[in-house]
């Protein structure tokens, strides 16, 4: 019951600081899971983060990790982000390149 209040302690912070308008950074952080192959399967993480030049314009860097059995797979990448700030809905599209691998 404890992590059940602190979560929605946590999502409610966050609710209100993204209503308060738009954000110079934003954070993304998750997890992935990608099925090769009904013997191979790779688990991971991915996270971004993008910082808002203007309004409509925003440099993305995201960075991936995937892991099965020692196995190491890693990616980062960059690019620009346009956004489209809808009242109901904030579309964007981005184009990243690969940096590393």
């Amino acid at each position: 019951m404890r992590k059940l209040i602190v979560l929605a302690s946590f999502m409610c912070l966050f609710t209100a600081l993204a209503s308060a308008g738009a954000s110079r950074v934003e954070v993304f952080a998750g997890g992935q899971y990608l099925h090769l192959d009904p013997s191979f399967n790779l688990e991971g993480w991915n996270a971004s983060l993008t910082g808002n030049v203007k309004g409509w314009l925003g440099v993305t860097v995201d960075g991936s990790g995937a892991y099965h059995a020692g196995l190491k797979f890693h990616t980062i990448a960059v690019g620009p982000e346009l956004r489209a700030n809808l009242p109901l809905i904030k579309p964007f599209v981005h184009g990243l390149g690969v940096l590393s691998v």
